[in-house]
């Protein structure tokens, strides 16, 4: 009988472990990903606003262009264009909107966003890093 209840809690206990492996395998990885593929792309990484020159002379002269929303696994993102560079944002269900308001809001505070990625003519990787994310 002893043997019996043995067998049944090292049983339980598999199971836990393997359901704990299971659900840390399924995390989000896809900022990670689009992280590692913008910066080996030559995209800059941002954290702070003094990253963000350009967009912030755009911003204030309202000439910012945003390109169509898309999924990124099971966030999303939006590509905000200037003259001759590229603004990744990256947004989960806790970050910020993706509206309209995107880019004063990305430049005044990065942060809220998951992953902000800028670059330059003629860099063109962050959108096919964040297209490809979840591939």
């Amino acid at each position: 009988m002893r043997g019996w209840i043995a067998l049944l809690a090292f049983a339980i206990v598999a199971t836990i472990v393997a359901a704990a492996i299971s659900i840390n395998a399924t995390r989000d990885t896809v900022p990670e990903q689009v992280r590692a593929c913008a910066a080996d792309g030559g995209a800059q990484l941002v954290r702070s606003s003094e990253t963000l020159g350009a967009l912030r002379r755009d911003v204030e002269a309202r000439r910012t262009r945003l390109g169509r929303m898309f999924p990124v696994g099971e966030d999303r993102a939006v590509v905000i264009q200037g003259l001759d560079y590229r603004v990744l944002v990256l947004a989960g269900d806790e970050s910020a909107p993706l509206d309209a308001d995107v880019a004063r809001r990305t430049f005044l505070d990065p942060s809220k966003y998951i992953v902000v990625a800028v670059e330059r003519d003629p860099t063109r990787v962050v959108e096919t890093c964040a297209r490809r994310a979840d591939d």
